[in-house]
């Protein structure tokens, strides 16, 4: 219920008359705790954040003198949200097409835009069952439904699980399929064992 500028009989508006179905149903997400909580809590003073991708070490200084000479000369002017600049200077570096990059705020930006672009309610995503929350979170966004593969035996991903975990959803005469394998270090031939299980499930 959001309070609002209601009357003496109750709010102004029930959320959860408007809010999308699949979004009222997925679970709350619980972000770990930071260095500042843990700290007291633990009775530790030095901590340091493995799960968030922070370096112990601090940030680079030619990076930090780099955002302070954007926020002195740029601050003032509306970001290029194509990121031309960038895109440019990886396609010179790497021999792609400026176009073939595509750039986000950080892997949870790219995570949800392909999930916003290509998921529909029913849609299945396979997920390793220790993965990146960020996959899930979409999917459940989108009303996708969420199928987890346990881990084998030494943490690795069960390529066979993720192959036989796949339906054959009919939608418009179309088969849609999409696996995702997240968690892990996977060979060339690995991710050739995956297609060629999914051949003929998937066009």
């Amino acid at each position: 219920m959001i309070p609002g500028r209601g009357t003496e009989e109750g709010p102004a508006f029930d959320v959860n008359r408007l809010a999308r179905p699949s979004i009222l149903k997925r679970a709350e997400y619980v972000p770990g705790k930071p260095i500042e909580e843990v700290a007291p809590e633990s009775g530790i003073s030095s901590v340091i954040e493995l799960a968030s991708n922070e370096n112990p070490l601090g940030a680079s200084p030619m990076a930090i003198e780099a955002m302070v000479n954007e926020v002195r000369t740029r601050s003032s002017a509306y970001p290029d949200s194509l990121c031309q600049a960038l895109t440019m200077k990886l396609a010179a570096k790497l021999g792609p097409s400026p176009e073939s990059f595509f750039i986000e705020n950080g892997a949870d930006g790219v995570i949800t835009i392909i999930g916003l672009t290509f998921l529909d309610p029913g849609d299945q995503i396979i997920l390793s069952d220790v993965s990146f929350p960020a996959y899930g979170n979409i999917a459940s966004k989108m009303g996708a439904t969420v199928v987890r593969v346990p881990l084998r035996d030494g943490f690795r991903i069960d390529i066979n699980g993720f192959i036989d975990s796949v339906t054959q959803p009919d939608r418009d005469h179309r088969r849609n399929c999409r696996v995702r394998q997240a968690g892990g270090i996977h060979t060339r031939r690995r991710a050739h064992r995956v297609g060629r299980g999914l051949r003929g499930l998937c066009r």
